[in-house]
């Protein structure tokens, strides 16, 4: 019986150190694929990425790209990052893995719309399209997952108003909005949005309205927010926001004057305006 338990304690032990000292492959170039493509399985081992970031497709994804991706049959989601040059993707680009792609980063390309080769991707959760020139969004655009995407990153500089569709995105937990021009004083933003808890927001350089959007307080299930780029007055003008419930909220972003936290400053002084 001590022998067992020794070989048991043994075998605890080696499990335990296999779980935090983990070696992660590294990029290989990806069989039957274009040069640049690496591919790798992740650590831990969760998604199958596939890093075309360095390949060079011109402006625009051809058809059956991935095809290759058949013969590695890792059986894993797959993490697709795609290069920043691209302004167009074929239809039929995603063939063959389409089922598979979970995670997938266009970040810095020049879309201005969302291509069709996305209504493929039924099981897509996470979609990162900060940096392009975007200029309209739809419901109809996330229409093929728009029930599974739990993150998205986009970039609304190219916009003229907030794409109200997104608080409709019922398990989407973590949003960011980068390079907002507009103001974001409406309401009915993040209306009746229970599902949000982070909120990641960075403004354009001509922006000129208030750091924080009123609309904020519509969030019921808000955890995290961060104002990258943006440092909030800790002063009066935080009125509006004097009956926020904070109390199950960080906020990640400095007082104009130093003095404060921003939690600190709406959950004190701002109730005595």
């Amino acid at each position: 019986m001590a022998l067992l338990l020794e070989l048991m304690l043994i075998f605890v032990s080696v499990h335990l150190c296999s779980s935090f000292f983990l070696v992660c492959p590294k990029h290989t170039q990806c069989p039957n694929l274009p040069t640049g493509c690496l591919c790798r399985e992740s650590c831990p081992r969760f998604n199958f990425e596939i890093n075309c970031r360095q390949a060079n497709f011109g402006s625009s994804l051809p058809r059956d790209t991935f095809m290759g991706v058949k013969s590695i049959n890792s059986g894993l989601p797959i993490e697709l990052y795609l290069p920043d040059n691209l302004a167009d993707i074929n239809i039929d680009a995603f063939n063959g893995i389409e089922a598979k792609i979970q995670s997938l980063n266009l970040r810095n390309s020049t879309f201005v719309r969302i291509p069709a080769a996305f209504g493929k991707l039924h099981n897509l959760k996470a979609l990162y399209l900060s940096g392009n020139h975007i200029q309209t969004l739809t419901y109809s655009d996330f229409n093929a997952f728009a029930n599974n995407l739990y993150t998205l990153s986009i970039s609304l500089k190219y916009m003229s108003a907030y794409p109200q569709f997104i608080d409709t995105l019922p398990v989407l937990w973590q949003l960011t909005l980068k390079d907002i021009p507009f103001e974001m004083n409406d309401m009915s933003i993040f209306s009746g949005n229970s599902v949000i808890s982070t909120l990641t927001i960075t403004y354009s350089p001509t922006y000129r309205g208030p750091i924080i959007p009123p609309s904020i307080v519509n969030l019921s299930g808000l955890r995290s927010v961060y104002f990258y780029g943006s440092q909030i007055p800790c002063d009066c003008s935080l009125k509006y926001l004097q009956h926020w419930d904070v109390s199950k909220v960080g906020i990640i972003s400095p007082c104009t004057t130093g003095i404060y936290e921003v939690l600190e400053y709406i959950k004190g002084d701002l109730q005595r305006c």
